[in-house]
């Protein structure tokens, strides 16, 4: 249980981070997905849920703190994530 909520934390913060990035692009620069505001929703609904389930996933093998910690975490390594994903050029 704790390999599945740290691979779904990461997935979630990696799909957060690049609907950051593409948040702060301006509107000529951002794919055409996220021009539409039903896929940004979705984006949203995605990511958070990534988040809790592997906040519940680790809080079980680990402890109530720890998995609160770590949905906390989860926010901090989001921003992380911009920079390698500009790098990488999505």
């Amino acid at each position: 249980m704790l390999t599945a909520g740290i691979i779904l934390i990461l997935i979630g913060s990696l799909i957060r981070g690049w609907g950051l990035l593409n948040h702060s692009r301006s509107i000529t620069e951002k794919p055409d997905l996220f021009r539409s505001s039903d896929f940004v929703i979705l984006v949203i609904v995605l990511q958070m849920i990534f988040a809790i389930i592997g906040a519940i996933l680790i809080g079980l093998s680990e402890g109530l703190w720890i998995g609160l910690l770590v949905f906390i975490l989860f926010w901090f390594l989001s921003r992380v994530w911009i920079p390698l994903i500009k790098a990488i050029g999505f």
